[in-house]
């Protein structure tokens, strides 16, 4: 059976401006608890403050992926390390599933040194945890640590055991970071910018788009249809309102935001293997329609999901357990608020942030357990 991969956790150490920070999706402790259930989406939504370290998270990703890809970073590798440390690394945790049935953890280690170290530019390493019962068996190492050189690529192409690859594959192809970066062009990014694509290929992104936009027809206030044009010989495609044909182009702004993210959602709403990581994107969008959109995609997707958002409704459509927030004190870390039955999960969370002036000291979770205790003028 074919095998696909959740992710588990992500920790980041002397990364660009974060320091030290790990985001903890949970899995294993559903598992050492007996309580995970793969019909439970991955899907998190992080919150916090400007600079508290959301879109360092999604950088990571990004890093992740592009090395995979081979793709040449838009830094030196060099300068993803912190000023005043001499290497960072990324460690990504992922569950291996079966179907089902969850087989292992696997622990995938990236770093990148400072400065060069006899022409060497990092190192990968990558663990292997089997699960046994409730609890994890001994670590295999599947990839002992090495270093790369500048143009060898990732050790995992050629590992010649089944994880690596999949994992390799999953990174490179299986993630979509969103908004997308400028460099990227495919036949479907380049019709939506207005570039030329072939009138077969037009027709197949305008399915695509349609097939997304099924998600959440049934939320927006006013029909979208899309057609493809001709001119010249090559595809343009159109928005139809009624009668009227315009440009896709000439749409709205948001408009257009909306259909792009939807478009790009297509392979998180249909495959498990699929992994959607999505930056600051409530950004343009209607706040009530935000919050529906997520619910939605939570209900129908089938892969995994990672958002930032400023937006705080979806804290009020969404499982309180789908939430991290980033600690005011901590920079870079994430936790999860604990929220009892009929409990507002955005009114904790406000005023966990409003307790912050009071007791500098504590962070997110300590904040909530005392103001769970407060009275009167307190």
């Amino acid at each position: 059976m074919a095998l696909y991969l959740r992710p588990s956790s992500l920790e980041v150490r002397s990364l660009l401006g974060l320091g030290e920070g790990k985001l903890d999706f949970g899995e294993r402790k559903r598992i050492r608890k007996g309580t995970f259930d793969p019909a439970i989406p991955s899907f998190f939504g992080l919150y916090g403050y400007n600079g508290s370290g959301k879109s360092g998270f999604i950088s990571a990703f990004r890093i992740l992926r592009a090395f995979q890809k081979g793709q040449s970073p838009e830094r030196k590798a060099e300068d993803f390390v912190k000023a005043g440390e001499k290497e960072c690394s990324i460690l990504l945790e992922s569950l291996v599933m079966e179907e089902e049935r969850p087989l292992a953890f696997l622990s995938y280690e990236l770093s990148f040194f400072k400065d060069e170290r006899k022409g060497k530019k990092g190192k990968e390493r990558l663990l292997c945890r089997p699960i046994e019962g409730n609890g994890l068996g001994k670590p295999l190492v599947l990839l002992p640590r090495k270093a790369f050189r500048e143009g060898r690529g990732s050790f995992l192409e050629g590992l010649g055991h089944p994880y690596g690859s999949l994992l390799r594959r999953t990174l490179r192809d299986e993630l979509l970071v969103f908004p997308f970066d400028e460099r990227e062009d495919t036949q479907f990014l380049r019709l939506l910018r207005g570039g030329s694509v072939s009138l077969e290929e037009g027709e197949r992104c305008r399915a695509r788009l349609l097939s997304s936009l099924e998600a959440i027809s049934h939320l927006l206030a006013f029909e979208i249809d899309l057609e493809v044009g001709e001119k010249d010989g090559r595809a343009i495609l159109l928005s139809s309102k009624g009668e009227e044909k315009i440009p896709y182009l000439l749409e709205s702004a948001g408009t257009r935001k909306l259909m792009l993210l939807l478009s790009s959602l297509a392979p998180y709403l249909t495959r498990r293997s699929a992994w959607a990581i999505l930056d600051e994107v409530d950004a343009g969008i209607f706040e009530y329609l935000f919050g529906e959109l997520m619910r939605s995609l939570y209900q129908r997707g089938k892969g995994s999901l990672l958002f930032t958002s400023h937006d705080l409704r979806t804290l009020e459509t969404l499982p309180h357990h789908h939430a991290r927030f980033a600690s005011l004190l901590a920079e870079g870390r994430f936790y999860e608020i604990k929220a009892g039955k009929g409990e507002n999960l955005r009114d904790l969370y406000l005023r966990s942030l409003a307790l912050r002036s009071k007791y500098p000291g504590e962070d997110i979770p300590a904040f909530m357990r005392r103001a769970s205790r407060l009275g009167g003028d307190e």
